[in-house]
């Protein structure tokens, strides 16, 4: 295996067995997760994405299904709020609820991460400043309450939506996080939905391409959810609908980052259904002429595009396979 795909792609999958279109029972989405941690595409994984409000189903299921050993990394999702003041409430409501399950199940669970969606009424108003001050609220009501430090994901809906009021979500986003310390106990990030029940809930490549350029302008990170099963962009027949390819992304978060890539061509990256105009090397990735070194790909993957869901982890492995990118003899090593 090149160190390229490797870094590209260490870590990169929050596992939401639990959400479509598996939408999985919880013991069958646990047991699946255990599994992959069991299996040689470990390196994939990172958090068991998980709703605040169903983590008691979590406790009863751990000895059974995960051996002992280091703790379940969880991304719990909030229920989130059309209103801001609901919002707030009801998310002071989850962190506690966070808090009490990661305590009562000390050292075998934490909770590094933390999902939600803004508020409407929030997104709708396009003034970072308020959506700054929301966040900041979400931030340190969260912080140490699952972990010792937590990323914040604050969604707003990307396909069909206007520009303005995305970047202004990200500019509050970044104006939140100015002076934040590590110390600080959270640190926040954008998520975009790349996919959905319906056609309309996919994103075009150049709306994903300007909320990408828009968070790398801003040095905000980006999270992705829905939709990212295979590794290249393509036609889904039986859904009717082009989906986005999770290779595609990540190489232009890394991209976005280390050459100046603007929108026009991040959205051509994103539609570049090619596996051949990608190379992943022990040196680097390049893209189209565009070069980086392992390094850039580290800080991309750090600083660009951390993770994205998936309810499947077999489906890219399975594609990763047939493209002759991963060798069975080499993955566990």
């Amino acid at each position: 295996m090149r160190d390229a795909l490797r870094v590209l792609l260490g870590r990169a999958i929050d596992y939401a067995g639990l959400f479509p279109p598996a939408e999985l029972p919880m013991a069958s989405a646990l047991e699946g997760y255990a599994a992959e941690l069991r299996s040689p595409e470990r390196w994939l994984l990172a958090r068991f994405v998980c709703p605040a409000a169903r983590l008691a189903e979590v406790g009863p299921l751990l000895d059974g299904l995960l051996p002992p050993g280091p703790p379940l990394m969880l991304a719990a999702l909030g229920a989130g709020a059309a209103g801001t003041d609901a919002f707030v409430a009801g998310l002071a409501a989850e962190a506690a609820a966070v808090e009490e399950f990661v305590a009562r199940h000390r050292g075998r669970v934490a909770a590094d991460q933390f999902e939600v969606s803004l508020p409407g009424e929030l997104i709708a108003r396009g003034d970072p400043d308020a959506v700054a001050d929301v966040v900041r609220e979400a931030g340190r009501t969260l912080a140490r309450r699952g972990a010792a430090w937590v990323l914040v994901t604050l969604e707003a809906p990307v396909a069909g939506a206007d520009p303005v009021a995305i970047e202004a979500v990200i500019e509050g986003i970044a104006r939140a996080g100015v002076g934040l310390e590590m110390d600080d106990g959270w640190g926040a990030c954008f998520k975009a939905r790349c996919g959905g029940a319906v056609a309309a809930a996919y994103p075009t490549c150049e709306e994903l391409a300007q909320a990408l350029a828009a968070c790398r302008d801003r040095d905000v990170p980006l999270k992705a959810t829905q939709g990212l099963h295979h590794p290249f962009r393509h036609f889904n027949r039986v859904a009717g609908v082009a989906m986005h390819g999770f290779v595609n992304l990540l190489a232009a978060g890394v991209l976005a980052r280390a050459r100046g890539l603007g929108s026009e061509e991040l959205a051509e990256l994103l539609a570049d259904e090619e596996p051949g105009h990608f190379e992943l090397s022990d040196a680097g990735l390049a893209w189209r002429g565009h070069a980086v070194e392992i390094a850039d790909v580290a800080a991309g993957r750090r600083y660009a595009v951390r993770s994205f869901g998936s309810c499947s982890v077999v489906e890219p492995v399975a594609d990763l396979r047939a493209l002759g990118w991963l060798d069975t003899a080499e993955e566990g090593a």
